[in-house]
């Protein structure tokens, strides 16, 4: 490789004007001998011992005591007896409703109509009078009235499809009551504190108190059966079965295999 390079140099310091460059044969390549592959002895393969299969004994079975009996219970008392039900009359069958037909409709058309009244009471004061007439279509009427003041009040009034008009007059000239000047109420005075009211001279008679009589209640004709008497069952004694012994197995004893040698391989020798 180096000549290579010594090579490339020496043709770049010849390019002015120098001699021609002497021409070298290029070095053979160098010729390795081939390593020789190591031989290795193989390991003996180990022995293991089989371990001795575990021997248990059997736990024995339990043995438990007889069940204790079923317990024995009083027969229960007979059910009560009581009286029949009643028997009641069969409600009375009522005749179904009359069906009635609708009420016919009537067609109600405007009549002519016409009245007229009047009051007159000198005692009391009250005077008024009213009229109207009506030819189906079209009402006029008008109504008059003494008011308090002195006047008469009189209304004329038309009503058809186009709505109400009236017409209000009056007449005569209000006259008013003259004011009188206000007078205080008087004053009012107490009683006097010296008064003292009459004892109450009746005494009521204390009223006899009688107590109520006493009520006794019937005595209950039905006598209930007495609660039977239960005897619960004893506890069942249970023997807890013995625990079984086991016995370890003994440990394997394993040997290690040998380690295997190995013998280097030789150190290749390189001719340059």
């Amino acid at each position: 490789m180096f000549a290579y390079v010594l090579g490339f140099a020496l043709l770049a310091a010849a390019s002015a004007d120098s001699p021609p460059a002497p021409k070298y044969a290029p070095a053979p390549a160098p010729k390795y001998a081939p390593v020789p592959a190591p031989k290795y002895a193989p390991a003996p393969a180990p022995s293991y011992a089989p371990a001795p299969a575990p021997s248990y004994t059997p736990a024995p079975a339990p043995s438990y005591a007889p069940a204790a009996p079923a317990p024995k219970y009083a027969p229960a008392a007979p059910a009560p007896k009581y009286a029949p039900a009643p028997k009641y009359a069969p409600a009375p069958k009522y005749a179904p409703a009359p069906k009635y037909s609708p009420a016919p409709a009537y067609k109600e058309e405007a009549k002519p109509y016409s009245y007229t009244y009047g009051v007159a009471d000198d005692y009391s004061g009250a005077k008024f009078s009213a009229s109207e007439n009506s030819d189906a279509k079209v009402v006029t009427g008008s109504y008059s009235v003494n008011l308090p003041d002195g006047r008469i009040q009189t209304v004329t009034y038309t009503a058809d499809y186009n709505g109400y008009v009236a017409d209000v007059k009056y007449e005569g000239t209000p006259v008013y009551p003259e004011a009188k000047a206000y007078k205080p109420a008087p004053a009012y005075k107490a009683a006097p504190a010296s008064y003292k009211p009459a004892p109450a001279a009746y005494k009521p008679a204390p009223a006899a108190y009688k107590p109520a009589p006493a009520y006794k209640p019937a005595p209950a004709a039905y006598k209930p059966a007495p609660a039977p008497a239960y005897k619960a069952a004893p506890a069942p004694a249970y023997k807890p079965a013995p625990a079984p012994a086991y016995k370890a197995a003994p440990a394997p004893a394993y040997k290690p295999a040998p380690a295997p040698a190995y013998k280097p391989a030789p150190t290749p020798a390189y001719k340059a």
